[in-house]
């Protein structure tokens, strides 16, 4: 659903013992019931809990490096110590070569991303 923004599922123990599923969905405020209608159509569930909390989001830099003949996105963000550069998860996931290569891709993307240079 286009307000949904993430879906976390935990098991969980319920009334009693019982093993149930704790679902946690974080959607735009402004559509809460929207999501709550879809919640109760698609589960099993007969109630629902929701609460609207607020959201802190720093600033970030997004750039589109090419690299190796594949996109990587990386983004930079300014905290109060310096700035933290991360290459994009979905980008890095589709890398071939296991987990060494990920992260030798990965570490050249944000190596170059803090330099400002393009590959």
């Amino acid at each position: 659903h286009q307000a949904v923004r993430e879906v976390l599922q935990l098991p969980a123990f319920g009334k009693k013992g019982r093993m149930t599923t704790h679902v946690r969905v974080l959607a735009d405020p402004s559509r809460i019931q929207e999501v709550c209608a879809v919640c109760l159509e698609e589960t099993t569930t007969i109630g629902l809990r929701y609460q609207v909390l607020d959201r802190l989001i720093l600033q970030r830099q997004e750039r589109a490096l090419e690299l190796d003949g594949r996109r990587v996105g990386v983004k930079a963000v300014s905290r109060g110590a310096g700035t933290t550069v991360k290459a994009e998860a979905d980008d890095m996931a589709a890398v071939p070569g296991g987990h060494d290569a990920r992260a030798a891709l990965r570490q050249r993307a944000e190596e170059l991303f803090k330099k400002g240079e393009e590959p």
